[in-house]
């Protein structure tokens, strides 16, 4: 698969290298879905965050987001910032 297309978005050292690869196959897989998100909206460059929240109800992600997580889970995927979840 081709890199996707960064638009007019700029890309630090660590989001050239997600985009690379050399973080693994979830990050790299993470970091092109937000390009295509921030291409969407005309974003120039991303934000830093310190903290997320992962919503992982399967009546409102449905079968797309349950897929996402599983390739996630198989991937190794882990969080780079202190994560929370909904109650389960």
């Amino acid at each position: 698969m081709s890199a996707p297309d960064t638009g007019s978005m700029r890309l630090d050292a660590d989001e050239t290298a997600m985009l690379a690869g050399q973080r693994g196959p979830a990050a790299q897989e993470a970091i092109r879905f937000q390009i295509e998100v921030g291409r969407f909206f005309d974003a120039r460059r991303f934000v830093r965050i310190t903290n997320a929240h992962l919503m992982g109800d399967i009546e409102v992600m449905g079968d797309g987001g349950l897929g996402l997580l599983r390739r996630l889970s198989e991937q190794h995927a882990e969080c780079s910032v202190p994560t929370s979840t909904n109650a389960r």
